[in-house]
C-alpha cells in the first residue's frame, strides 16, 4: 500500500466521485489515478466505491471506513516527516519552484536563512507549476514558491507573499523604446521570444493577446529566462518577462519597458499541503520571504 493511493482515494472523495475532476486537481491523468484506485481496492480485498458502469457513485460500507483511516493516515504521514527535530538538530528544507523564482527572488533569502540556520540544508527542486504542485502535494517538497494559479487546487494552502509584474524586454535600439505610450497592439507587431509551452506563463502570455483579439506572433521558445534574453540581444524578437528576472545593471544590451498596465499585477505565493505540519525552520524561512506573513496569518490559512 502507497501513499499516493491514500492521496488518490482523499481526493477523488474530495472531488465528489469526479474522476476527471481529481485528475486535473492531482496533476495527474484519469488513467493513472483508475489504476492506483484499482491497485489499493484488489490489496485490501474489498470494494471501496459504489459503481454504476464505470462511474464511480458513492462509498460502500467498508469505504467509508477506509476513507477515515486513509485521512488520518496522510496527516500522520506528513507530522512525522517533521515531528521530533529540534531546532539545533541538521534538518533538510525541500524547497519546489520554478527556474526563475530558484535563480532571482530566492538567493538573496536564502543567505539570510543560512546565517541562522547552519546546520539546515536546502534542496531546491525545479520544475514546472504542474511538476512542483505534484511534488508539494505528495509530501516530497515542504513548499512550493509560484507566481499565480490561474485555479484553486485542492489541498493546496497559499500563502500571498510579493507582487511582481510584467516587462516587455527589448534589445538595444528598439522601436517600441520611442513609443510615447506602450499598448498591446504596438507589441504584437513584433515576433516574441517566450517561456516553452509546457510553462504555464506560455498560455497566460496568450491568453492575455486574445482577450484583446491578438495573435502573438512567438517566432522561438525556450525553458529559461536567461535563455530568453539572449535571443533578445539577438534582434530575433521581444519578450515578456516577470520583473523580477530583468537586472539592468546585470542585463546588458538590453532595455525594460513596464507593462503592468498591459498585463496587471501578479502575486508570488508559498504554497503548503493542508495537512502539512511548519516546523520552525519552515516558519523562519516564510516570514523571510514575505515579512507581511505573521505567523498568526501562517496558521489560520493552514486550519481553513
Amino acid at each position: 500500500m502507497k501513499l499516493r493511493q491514500l492521496l488518490y482515494l482523499t481526493r477523488v472523495i474530495q472531488c465528489q466521485m469526479n474522476i476527471s475532476e481529481s485528475a486535473r486537481t492531482l496533476h495527474t491523468s484519469q488513467s493513472g489515478v483508475s489504476r492506483y484506485l484499482s491497485m489499493l481496492e484488489e490489496e485490501i480485498g474489498s470494494q471501496i466505491f459504489v459503481r454504476e458502469g464505470k462511474r464511480l457513485v458513492g462509498l460502500t460500507s467498508a469505504g467509508t471506513e477506509i476513507a477515515k483511516i486513509a485521512h488520518r493516515m496522510l496527516e500522520d504521514a506528513q507530522a512525522i516527516k517533521h515531528a521530533g527535530r529540534p531546532s539545533s538538530e541538521n534538518t533538510e528544507l525541500t524547497i519546489a519552484t520554478t527556474h526563475a523564482h530558484a535563480r532571482y527572488t530566492l538567493p538573496p533569502v536564502i543567505e539570510k536563512f543560512m546565517v541562522s540556520h547552519p546546520d539546515t540544508h536546502i534542496r531546491l527542486l525545479q520544475g514546472t507549476l504542474d511538476e512542483i504542485t505534484r511534488l508539494t502535494l505528495e509530501g516530497i517538497a515542504d513548499f512550493l514558491i509560484v507566481t499565480a494559479y490561474s485555479e484553486p487546487v485542492s489541498q493546496l494552502t497559499l500563502v500571498p507573499c510579493r507582487e511582481s509584474h510584467r516587462m516587455v524586454v527589448v534589445p538595444l535600439g528598439h522601436p517600441l523604446l520611442q513609443a510615447r505610450q506602450i499598448t498591446m497592439e504596438k507589441v504584437a507587431r513584433f515576433p516574441i521570444v517566450a517561456y516553452d509551452k509546457k510553462f504555464s506563463l506560455h498560455a497566460q502570455l496568450i491568453d492575455d493577446f486574445q482577450r484583446r483579439g491578438l495573435t502573438p506572433n512567438i517566432v522561438l521558445t525556450a525553458a529559461d529566462a536567461e535563455v530568453i534574453k539572449t535571443y533578445v540581444r539577438t534582434g530575433i524578437g521581444i519578450a515578456i518577462l516577470g520583473q523580477t528576472v530583468f537586472d539592468e545593471h546585470q542585463d546588458k544590451g538590453l532595455r525594460a519597458i513596464n507593462a503592468r498596465s498591459l498585463f496587471g499585477v501578479h502575486t508570488i505565493y508559498i504554497g503548503f499541503n493542508r495537512n502539512a505540519h511548519l516546523s520552525e525552520a519552515m516558519l523562519h524561512f516564510v516570514q523571510l520571504y514575505a515579512p507581511g506573513a505573521s505567523l498568526q496569518t501562517l496558521e489560520a490559512a493552514l486550519t481553513r
